[in-house]
């Protein structure tokens, strides 16, 4: 009933090998995995992204996957994280989805 994906940030969801290698084909290939994962949700789906992600032990900022602004704002609930790690600040300033906010679809309205 219910599907948590993490990790919706770019280069990781999408992929940047997937995006180097395989240009636009490579990014519909992602897009028809979130898809998929999108799909298995039948009441709730939990999606999460990180504004600083720890990489190979640097700290790097990161930007929320392009996907999400391809949901259905009519079907998507933002919730926000009080919580920072480490004093780490917001770089992220656009969309309606920024870094320390998550969303919440159902999938079927």
């Amino acid at each position: 009933e219910t599907v948590f994906l993490p990790g919706w940030e770019e280069g990781l969801f999408p992929h940047q090998r997937a995006l180097d290698e395989g240009g636009r084909s490579g990014l519909e290939e992602e897009r028809r995995l979130a898809y998929v994962g999108l799909t298995r949700a039948k009441k709730n789906l939990h999606l999460w992204f990180v504004s600083n992600r720890r990489i190979h032990g640097l700290w790097q900022s990161t930007i929320p996957s392009r996907f999400l602004e391809e949901l259905p704002e009519a079907h998507v609930e933002v919730a926000e994280s009080g919580n920072s790690y480490g004093g780490y600040g917001n770089s992220y300033g656009g969309g309606s989805f920024a870094p320390g906010r998550g969303g919440r679809q159902n999938p079927y309205g």
